[in-house]
């Protein structure tokens, strides 16, 4: 599957609320940076960063890809994001921003990410 494909179905995953399938998109020893500086790193501590509360659905989930660059058995894939969430029946304002990913292939082919990166550069309401 390609890597633009593979953003699509992470957010597809998202929007589903399969939040505990979030950490299959990747590898075992990856690292997230938030927006907010903190480092999250392993998949074990990635599914921990997706778990999220009773009562959270997410609304709106969308990653643009701009730039996929594929250098042999890594791609680097940056653009922007949109973000809507809603917890105990409050609607969060739009989050949007933009990010970064470094995908790995691995040994089966598949393409998993092992960096991922955002900040959030607008705040706007809908």
């Amino acid at each position: 599957m390609q890597i633009k494909s593979l953003s699509m179905k992470f957010s597809s995953v998202y929007l589903s609320g399969k939040f505990d399938e979030l950490s299959n998109f990747f590898t075992t020893d990856a690292i997230i940076l938030t927006a907010a500086g903190k480092r999250i790193e392993g998949k074990k501590n990635i599914k921990k960063h997706f778990d999220k509360p009773p009562g959270y659905r997410q609304l709106v989930h969308e990653l643009i890809p701009e730039r996929i660059f594929i250098n042999e058995n890594l791609a680097y894939e940056n653009g922007s994001w949109r973000s809507q969430w809603e917890e105990k029946k409050l609607v969060s304002m739009m989050h949007a921003g933009r990010y970064f990913l470094v995908w790995k292939k691995q040994k089966d082919d598949s393409w998993k990410i092992c960096f991922d990166s955002w900040i959030e550069a607008t705040l706007y309401e809908q």
